[in-house]
């Protein structure tokens, strides 16, 4: 009997946790919006993960582990969580991306993190940096990641892109790009 309600009562909270997972498919037509007037294009055929952290907009197409798009907009005090240091208006391009990266490499999974490219661009018509690199998560599958990203006043603005190197890196990266030059701040 008590195996029974066991299996019952983790049969529940399997079905209420998925019930909470707050996933939207995007049809493209309409942006994505997120804090402090953040928004960019909404990718067809993607789903949105609707996280607690209402400063992060985070999409798949395949997966979160196969591939994920992310928009995170981070304030000053908090930009770089990982080596504890923030960021501030007056930062210079170069600066947040030598940071954002060591703010990655603090991450356990991404501690093996090659930087292929470390590049100027822009990102809501404003210079910024691009960083792109390699890795293989604890499996052994090589992802790679891009991070475009620039400081405002507000805080840090980035958009990531991870995705499975083989196939699903060069299929969507465009679509990433077009994602990163659609948005405004």
């Amino acid at each position: 009997m008590k195996r029974a309600t066991r299996i019952l009562a983790l049969a529940l909270v399997a079905v209420l946790l998925a019930s909470c997972a707050a996933w939207t498919r995007l049809d493209g037509t309409s942006r994505l919006t997120g804090p402090d007037g953040l928004s960019a294009m909404a990718p067809a055929g993607w789903m949105r993960f609707n996280l607690v952290d209402d400063r992060v907009i985070a999409l798949t197409r395949d997966g979160l582990q196969i591939q994920t798009l992310r928009i995170e907009y981070r304030k000053h005090d908090k930009a770089f969580p990982g080596v504890k240091k923030p960021s501030n208006a007056d930062m210079l391009p170069t600066e947040a991306a030598e940071l954002l990266l060591a703010d990655l490499k603090a991450d356990k999974g991404l501690a093996n993190i090659k930087l292929i490219e470390n590049v100027p661009c822009r990102l809501a018509g404003k210079p910024g940096f691009r960083l792109h690199g390699e890795y293989r998560d604890e499996r052994g599958a090589q992802f790679d990641l891009v991070a475009i990203g620039r400081v405002t006043q507000v805080g840090l603005a980035v958009v990531f892109y991870r995705a499975l190197s083989t196939h699903y890196y060069p299929r969507d990266l465009k679509l990433f790009e077009q994602v990163a030059d659609s948005l405004t701040l």
